[in-house]
């Protein structure tokens, strides 16, 4: 009982560790870092904008200056380092936000309709960016239709506030002023103090990659994400901090401008934790359980696409006449035991063939197009293939699956009884 126990809690935890490599590995090679300095700058240009959209929308009926005032420096509190050296960045970009913020609710009466479309396409414009980087993550790149973007871009500049406004208030609930003689040695308002941001960190992250992507991203998937994102983000609050006192030049190079390189450096590393827990969601999702690599990945070259394609379509086929769940392009590569970086270009190229098509739901899973009956060979590999030369070796890869399907005994056939099929051993090109 016990040896099982430690070998599976062991097989775990390799497993954490294939994980986090192979998350640092595909935000590297993917590009990551230029992605986190698009966002960045794209923050940078966008924030003080969104704040006075989304926060002013709130106040002009609901609160009061004052009380989004507070909300503003309780988010600065919670996402930008605050120790000393740092304060001055953090209070100068806090400044910008709070005028903002307490002039729209005055101004949204008679600023002119250009000057409200301009804030709007900027936030729209900044969470289009968050929403195509996470989704370049996922290897989504259909993007959702104008209108459910509209829907969804709109629901979180009005909900965001909200969110922000309910994990304030918890915030300043203190558990030792209600647990009174229970809590005597106020150890449960410290672990309180000390965990909330971490909570609040945690559940933000969750909301973002639960959410944004155009994918069918689990539960467990996002969580796993967001919870590492939200310690890294801990521990780059006060790394931050530290370098900035300790070892940064900024001060004596900029002056008093110093305060927007080093927020933009900041909104950086902010940008690469986000996307590197997301790197993490997809590996905890997609990443198989065995192995070291990517099973079945050299299925990419040559005419392995052809038969990967034909596969997936195999299993698409018979999921439908099961009246199974039609599966997705995730399940597919999980059932193929590849990629799904792999095997997703060859769906592509099925569906602008209009061979199979992908459900608009969260779902997204795949159907065909017409009946079997109606989808012919040839139709299946000039989409996969594009035009592309090969050398399929038809006769010989027809020997091998006969083989394999059991009309030979396999261990009584030999390579060179494959390759002399054809009686001459001639491939086909």
């Amino acid at each position: 009982m016990e040896p099982s126990f430690f070998g599976s809690l062991w097989h775990k935890l390799v497993w954490l560790v294939r994980v986090f490599i192979s998350s640092l590995e595909r935000f590297y090679v993917g590009n990551g870092f230029s992605r986190a300095a698009s966002l960045a700058y794209t923050t940078l240009f966008s924030l003080v904008p969104v704040m006075a959209l989304s926060f002013g929308l709130l106040a002009s009926f609901s609160l009061s200056d004052y009380s989004a005032s507070e909300v503003v420096d309780f988010l600065f509190q919670q996402y930008v380092p605050g120790q000393v050296g740092v304060e001055s960045v953090r209070e100068s970009v806090k400044e910008m936000s709070t005028k903002a913020l307490a002039q729209f609710g005055d101004a949204a009466l008679t600023v002119n309709v250009f000057g409200l479309v301009f804030l709007v396409l900027t936030a729209i414009l900044l969470l289009n960016s968050i929403e195509y980087a996470l989704n370049e993550v996922w290897q989504v790149f259909e993007v959702r239709s104008l209108g459910s973007r509209l829907s969804i871009f709109c629901a979180i500049i009005v909900l965001g506030p909200i969110f922000a406004i309910s994990i304030y208030y918890s915030a300043r609930f203190t558990p030792g002023t209600y647990l009174g003689s229970i809590d005597e040695t106020g150890i449960v308002a410290k672990l309180y103090t000390q965990l909330l941001p971490l909570i609040i960190d945690t559940i933000s992250f969750f909301l973002l990659y639960f959410l944004v992507p155009k994918a069918p991203v689990k539960v467990r998937s996002a969580l796993f994400g967001a919870l590492l994102s939200a310690l890294l983000f801990s521990a780059a609050k006060t790394s931050f901090a530290v370098y900035i006192v300790k070892f940064s030049t900024y001060g004596a190079i900029y002056g008093a401008l110093a305060a927007i390189p080093i927020f933009l450096f900041w909104l950086y590393l902010t940008w690469v934790i986000v996307l590197l827990g997301c790197e993490a969601s997809y590996q905890w999702q997609n990443l198989p359980s065995v192995g070291w690599i990517w099973k079945g990945s050299v299925l990419d070259v040559g005419d392995g696409r052809v038969l990967l394609g034909v596969q997936a379509l195999v299993l698409i086929t018979k999921a439908f006449h099961l009246g199974e769940k039609l599966p997705n392009d995730w399940e597919l590569a999980g059932e193929l035991e590849c990629s799904s970086a792999v095997l997703k270009p060859i769906l592509n190229s099925l569906e602008k063939a209009r061979i199979i098509a992908r459900s608009d739901n969260r779902d997204m899973s795949i159907t065909l197009q017409r009946s079997p009956e109606n989808i012919r060979l040839s139709e299946i590999v000039a989409a996969v293939k594009q035009g592309r030369g090969s050398v399929f070796c038809a006769a010989e890869m027809g020997a091998l699956f006969q083989s394999l399907d059991g009309g030979r005994n396999a261990d009584t056939v030999s390579l060179s009884e494959i390759v002399s099929t054809r009686g001459k051993g001639d491939i086909a090109s």
